[in-house]
């Protein structure tokens, strides 16, 4: 019960101060137990693969890792499922 109220405590301190953002990405590549995901913009980043595919799309929820104009250090908070599309990006 401790861990989570001070789960929810650290996520209202962050989120007040700014620094989680969404993103949207596809699945582009699956190496073992491991995802990669790009953003329209060209920032990948990695995830368990957990049930996704190659081409699916992925919400993301993003915490900002306080760099002034840097994405590419960011860490992802939460991934879900978003759909799929039926672009080739093998």
């Amino acid at each position: 019960m401790k861990k989570s109220i001070a789960a929810a405590a650290l996520a209202v301190s962050v989120a007040a101060s700014g620094i989680i953002y969404p993103a949207t990405a596809q699945v582009t590549a699956i190496s073992g137990d491991t995802a990669t995901v790009t953003t329209s913009t060209g920032y990948s980043y990695t995830l368990p693969a957990e049930d996704y595919d190659t081409g699916d799309l992925v919400s993301l929820l993003m915490l900002d890792s306080g760099k002034w104009n840097r994405i590419d250090d960011d860490t992802i908070l939460s991934a879900r499922f978003s759909g799929w599309t039926t672009a080739d990006v093998r």
